[in-house]
């Protein structure tokens, strides 16, 4: 995860957005059933923003 922006939010909060990618090979967690050859490498995306109201 990277952080990509923060400060204070529109109504008076404070906000934070984070950024994250990962690979994974659904294999290494049992997933084994063949779905096709392109099934087995995953690429996750993720984009979370947190808020803090006061």
């Amino acid at each position: 995860m990277k952080l990509i922006g923060e400060g204070k939010g529109r109504r008076g909060g404070y906000n934070a957005g984070f950024e994250g990618a990962i690979t994974i090979d659904r294999r290494d967690f049992g997933l084994d059933k063949n779905l096709g050859p392109a099934s087995w490498i995953l690429d996750l995306f993720f984009s979370i923003e947190g808020n803090k109201v006061e």
